[in-house]
């Protein structure tokens, strides 16, 4: 049995998925709304841990709430000065 297989089979018995048998093929479904919610919350943290990674490797500070609304988008980030710019 494949790992995908048994990762289905365990979101099945705890309730969150559902599956419909069509001939050779399954099809599931989610059974619980707010799984939905829990998958994008993770999207969500994912997109700011990369946007922040990729920050880091580039010299560019990225809004806090840019990353954690799913990336980052036009204004969005704010380039770092060093100390004698920012009394410029």
């Amino acid at each position: 049995v494949s790992t995908v297989s048994r990762h289905l089979a365990l979101l099945r018995e705890a309730g969150i998925l559902a599956d419909e048998r069509r001939g050779a093929q399954v099809f599931y479904r989610l059974v619980a709304p707010a799984a939905l919610e829990l998958l994008g919350g993770a999207d969500r943290v994912a997109w700011g841990a990369a946007a922040r990674d990729a920050a880091a490797l580039s010299g560019v500070a990225v809004d806090e709430a840019a990353a954690t609304r799913g990336g980052t988008g036009p204004g969005d980030e704010v380039q770092r000065s060093t100390p004698q710019e920012a009394r410029s």
